[in-house]
């Protein structure tokens, strides 16, 4: 059985670290959003079991957020403010239906 899904997602990349205490810190330095689509094709077996396989178009649109980059940015040292990135993907996934009623 195809099947086709569409979502909104936010995309984000942290610099994550830890100090001297073993405390995390974190900043952001690009975030955006974009539109996901998947398509695919779900396979099930009785039913309880499905296997779905699909692929996931992502290219978001990330801007520069952190405000050591945006003042590099001012000193030109960098040259683009907004990057569209890649991020599709494939994946194949196993489940089960539970009934709760």
């Amino acid at each position: 059985m195809p099947y086709c899904k569409v979502n909104i997602v936010y995309a984000a990349n942290f610099d994550t670290y830890g100090d001297d205490e073993g405390e995390q810190a974190g900043e952001t330095y690009l975030s955006g959003w974009g539109y996901a689509q998947e398509v695919g094709t779900k396979i099930q077996f009785g039913k309880k079991w499905y296997i779905r396989m699909g692929y996931n178009f992502f290219s978001p649109r990330l801007k520069v957020r952190n405000h050591e980059f945006q003042v590099d940015l001012g000193a030109g040292l960098e040259e683009k403010r907004a990057k569209t990135f890649t991020l599709s993907s494939a994946s194949i996934s196993v489940g089960f239906y539970l009934n709760f009623l």
